[in-house]
């Protein structure tokens, strides 16, 4: 866990250090202890590994001092890392990853066929408040109001970008190196979350779009450990509807 924490928080890489973790005591909450971490820079070790091993000398331990040299710290920065996921072990990971992704795909899909459902549904109502309330014989005062009413439901539908433009539009614009794993639409405000090989090149793509506009990253890149992906969220605005349709009554389309 703490090898994983030191990729994650410092730039420094797994090969390039030797770690050491030393169990200082109880935390501050139950169930937690206090550890720390030592590093040692593989570079200012190797030339006297080099030396010995020529020597016909191979070291089996490395351990360290305190700053006065009186006691040692019980560490071995030659201790063996944790075994390596057999392959079969690696395979599950995927597949449980391949699962996750398809369950993440499954509730996107599941959100925008709600949203379409509602759309489609609207547009029900909107009908036929239009034939009860503006039919022949209908009061001048209700027929203005059914106007006002059907008239502010189209505006509102059609000043609104379906779910499916914006996944289309996404689809257009990102990478084959990138993956979408969480979409989040309020308003006119999407976030997205993901990885990609190189999330900085992004929102140079969204801003391109003719879709989103003021594109920026909501949270800071991380990159994930033993991996060369980098997770990212970007939050990004959506373009006004420039060629909304005509409302009834408007001249449009019924």
């Amino acid at each position: 866990m703490a090898a994983l924490d030191l990729a994650r928080s410092t730039p420094l890489k797994t090969g390039d250090v030797l770690t050491a973790c030393q169990v200082l005591g109880p935390g501050k909450r139950r169930g937690m202890v206090q550890v720390r971490q030592l590093v040692l820079k593989s570079r200012t070790i190797a030339p006297l590994l080099e030396q010995l091993s020529e020597a016909g000398i191979q070291p089996i331990s490395i351990d360290c001092w305190d700053r006065g040299g009186a006691a040692a710290i019980p560490v071995d920065f030659l201790a063996p890392a944790a075994p390596a996921a057999s392959p079969a072990r690696t395979r599950a990971e995927r597949g449980l990853l391949a699962v996750a992704i398809a369950l993440a795909v499954s509730a996107l899909a599941g959100q925008w066929a709600r949203q379409e459902h509602a759309l489609s549904a609207l547009n029900e109502q909107t009908e036929e408040l239009k034939s009860r309330l503006l039919g022949p014989g209908a009061p001048q005062d209700a027929t203005q109001l059914a106007r006002s009413t059907v008239e502010t439901a189209w505006r509102h539908k059609n000043e609104r970008h379906p779910a499916t433009h914006i996944l289309e539009e996404m689809t257009r614009i990102m990478p084959d190196t990138a993956w979408v794993e969480e979409l989040r639409i309020e308003g006119d405000v999407v976030e997205i979350g993901g990885s990609a090989t190189s999330a900085a090149a992004l929102l140079p793509a969204f801003e391109r779009s003719t879709l989103f506009h003021d594109a920026r990253f909501a949270a800071p890149l991380r990159l994930e450990s033993g991996e060369s992906h980098e997770r990212f969220r970007i939050r990004a605005r959506l373009r006004p509807v420039t060629s909304p349709a005509s409302a009834p009554g408007s001249g449009g389309r019924p």
